[in-house]
């Protein structure tokens, strides 16, 4: 486990969440989790515009897992099982790209077609889609995308085209916010 060094409130369970994420000096959206739950209870709550302004204002933002998953455009790329239906599958649209978690080259080749899929109905959007190694981690600030961790590096998707760009740890990532 890790430290941050703040008080961390869970808000699930509070009646006043939106203020509560107001009040906050940062937001933390760890793993564990279900995709599709967490955007069907994060409309539910009507706790997505909320996020989208304070972490867009600058609010620190740390995701996790699911968590991930959510802070990019749709969670249409994630390998979750649909157990609930949220109202779209538009997400928080903090990163203009998708972000993939977790990627294992052996396990997620099953998921290459479903990618290539998505990216070919998406063509006109000029959608990015980062796979990270796992024990990799970026850390976005201004205009700066850094990749960092010991997993050895990651993927990127580009278009619908069939290219792959191998990324090492250390790598500068910053054109994806130029999508």
């Amino acid at each position: 486990m890790w430290e941050i060094g703040r008080k961390c409130i869970s808000i699930h369970s509070k009646r006043n969440m939106v203020k509560l994420i107001g009040q906050s000096d940062g937001i933390i959206i760890p793993g564990g989790g279900n995709t599709y739950k967490l955007l069907y209870y994060l409309y539910h709550f009507n706790l997505m515009s909320i996020l989208q302004t304070v972490i867009n204002d600058g609010m620190a933002f740390i995701a996790i897992g699911c968590g991930i998953n959510i802070a990019c455009l749709t969670i249409q790329t994630c390998f979750d099982v649909p157990i609930i239906q949220p109202p779209t599958f538009k997400a928080l649209s903090i990163i203009p790209f998708q972000l993939i978690p977790r990627y294992n080259k052996t396990f997620n080749a099953i998921y290459h077609k479903q990618l290539r899929l998505f990216l070919n109905e998406n063509k006109d959007y000029n959608i990015a889609i980062l796979a990270l190694y796992e024990d990799c981690y970026l850390i976005i600030k201004d205009n700066t995308i850094l990749l960092k961790g010991s997993g050895g590096g990651c993927i990127v998707y580009r278009d619908y085209k069939s290219e792959k760009e191998h990324v090492l740890v250390g790598g500068l990532l910053s054109s994806l916010l130029n999508n």
